[in-house]
């Protein structure tokens, strides 16, 4: 399927808005306007909730990539699509569970 007319590609597999963070995870958007968002914004909702979590629990958390699908899930409305670092292609958040480790200092 070709771009429509505003730019807008509804196939997020084969789209070429694409932008790939520090953690190796490919986001795949239908926009150019989804992907400049989220290039420009990422890392603030990074600062956030790591804060908000830290506060909480009285615990250092690094939640960057959490922070990164979640921030594209509420961005991107036509689909969901990431390739990850291992280039597994995760198509729904549901598919996912968050597993942390714990580091001491």
């Amino acid at each position: 399927m070709a771009l429509t007319k505003n730019g807008i590609e509804y196939d997020l597999e084969i789209t070429p808005y694409r932008y790939t963070n520090d953690y190796g995870y490919t986001f795949h958007f239908s926009s150019k306007t989804y992907l400049h968002k989220f290039s420009d914004k990422h890392e603030e909702n990074r600062v956030a909730l790591n804060q908000k979590t830290s506060i909480k629990y009285g615990v250092d958390f690094d939640l960057n990539l959490i922070s990164d699908i979640h921030y594209y899930s509420q961005l991107e409305t036509r689909g969901f699509y990431i390739v990850s670092n291992n280039n597994e292609v995760i198509t729904s958040k549901a598919n996912l569970k968050y597993v942390g480790k714990i580091l001491i200092n």
